[in-house]
């Protein structure tokens, strides 16, 4: 977003000051998301192309006044008052100069990214909300239960005797005592008693065949994922059941 002043006298600066814009900075000081004054010439004409910070460029000296109009999306001319025109321009571009939300999905699967971080499961980080209404019931990540010790520390022997090259993943020659988040999420809300009927599950990665097999009992109607993992006969049940399930892009 840019404003343009046709003029950048004392009497401008200091209305700019006042609303706590910046100085006059060359546009390598610049940092994003703040307000700044910044100089416009021949040299840095085309750097200004594209940026979406809230800047107040002023005209040098050098610069053909056509270039500058061009450029700019409001250009205050320094006829009338010229403190309320600034306060208008300014305000009048605030709020579209917020940044964006995300979606519901990315909302919440930006949620499950976060949750997976508290894995303590020797293999790939997983996380998962369940969702009704907008509103988070529970979540989960993949790890060991509760006062068991966790695979970082030795609980889990499979886990460990994969990373010492003594078996190979998927070969489960010793039974995994890890549960899976999307295992966890449902067992917390069972622990506290919050019924996930006709809820939705945002997961990091689509459900294995045991994780669907609860997620369609459990009630919910709809799973959104980040990650497609290699599980036709968990995607099949779900497709029998009328679950809903869905990547996302």
């Amino acid at each position: 977003m840019i404003i343009g002043l046709i003029n950048d006298n004392g009497k401008v600066r200091n209305i700019l000051r006042d609303m706590n814009f910046y100085h006059i900075l060359s546009l390598s000081e610049v940092q994003d998301g703040e307000n700044h004054i910044v100089e416009l010439n021949e040299e840095n004409l085309s750097q200004f192309k594209g940026r979406e910070d809230f800047l107040v460029v002023r005209l040098g000296d050098k610069t053909p006044k056509n270039n500058f109009e061009r450029l700019a999306e409001v250009v205050i001319l320094p006829e009338g008052n010229l403190k309320e025109k600034v306060e208008r321009v300014i305000t009048d571009n605030l709020y579209r100069l917020q940044d964006s939300r995300p979606d519901w999905d990315h909302y919440f699967m930006n949620i499950a990214e976060q949750v997976k971080l508290r894995c303590t499961c020797m293999s790939a980080k997983k996380g998962a909300v369940i969702v009704k209404d907008k509103m988070i019931l529970s979540s989960g990540y993949n790890g060991t239960p509760k006062g068991i010790r966790h695979c970082t520390s030795g609980g889990c022997q499979r886990c460990t005797s994969r990373h010492l090259g003594k078996m190979k993943s998927g070969v489960y020659a010793e039974p995994c005592i890890c549960c899976h988040s999307e295992e966890n999420a449902i067992v917390q809300a069972a622990y506290n008693g919050v019924s996930t009927q006709g809820a939705i599950m945002y997961t990091t990665f689509t459900p294995c065949t045991n994780c669907a097999k609860m997620i369609i009992n459990a009630g919910i109607i709809e799973v959104v994922a980040k990650v497609l993992y290699p599980d036709e006969v968990g995607r099949a049940l779900f497709k029998e059941a009328g679950v809903k399930l869905r990547v996302l892009d």
